[in-house]
């Protein structure tokens, strides 16, 4: 009797600790059900990637006596051919449509106010005092099939138009880097007339804010 008595203690430890030993491997396996999908989780999440630089700017000097800076990637004409005006410069951009153009002529007036009185196409637009230089300027938006964007200033007998034509992100983003960089230089003493258009040089490359 005693020798049973002993057996079936020894039978219920062992029943014991097998019951223990499955319930401590359940739920390991259980907290490794649970843990695993966040780290799986961390390791499949998509990163974000750091925004790209938006490039460079290249300065432009002109001869016609004005600088200003303008994103590397557009493509610069100078318009060697044109004899009429002092400065006749165009900007487009790869895959964008419409372009920028800059026009300086000589011109007996005195005001932008007066250029945008007399202009044919500026006296149907919706017209915003502004500035360029540091001079005072019209800033004219012309609807159309193909909008228009135009900014022109009187300064020193000249008449300076700088235009964005046509719908681009690209190039309306450029055409205020354009005018927000634009400053008029000093012309050398001995030089006399207009300056031949699209002279100017790159002169450097800074960093785009």
């Amino acid at each position: 009797m005693e020798k049973k008595w002993v057996i079936l203690v020894a039978v219920s430890v062992a029943v014991i600790v097998f019951a223990a030993g499955l319930f401590v491997m359940s739920r390991e396996k259980s907290e490794e059900r649970i843990v695993s999908p966040v780290s799986q989780g961390d390791q499949t999440s998509p990163k974000q990637s750091p925004t790209p630089p938006e490039g460079s700017l290249t300065s432009w000097q002109d001869p016609a006596g004005f600088s200003f800076s303008y994103p590397e990637g557009l493509s610069l004409d100078v318009h060697p051919e044109d004899n009429q005006n002092y400065s006749h410069l165009t900007f487009t951009a790869k895959n964008q449509p419409g372009e920028i153009f800059i026009l300086v002529s000589e011109t007996s007036l005195k005001t932008a106010a007066q250029w945008q009185k007399q202009d044919k196409e500026a006296k149907t637009g919706q017209v915003l005092d502004t500035t360029l230089g540091g001079t005072e300027a019209k800033k004219v938006l012309i609807s159309g099939t193909e909008p228009k964007l135009i900014t022109a200033v009187v300064d020193q007998g000249a008449l300076f138009v700088l235009a964005l034509r046509g719908e681009s992100a690209v190039l309306s983003k450029a055409y205020e880097k354009i005018l927000a960089t634009f400053a008029f230089e000093e012309l050398p003493s001995e030089s006399g007339g207009g300056a031949p258009a699209g002279g100017g040089d790159v002169v450097e490359e800074e960093a785009v804010e």
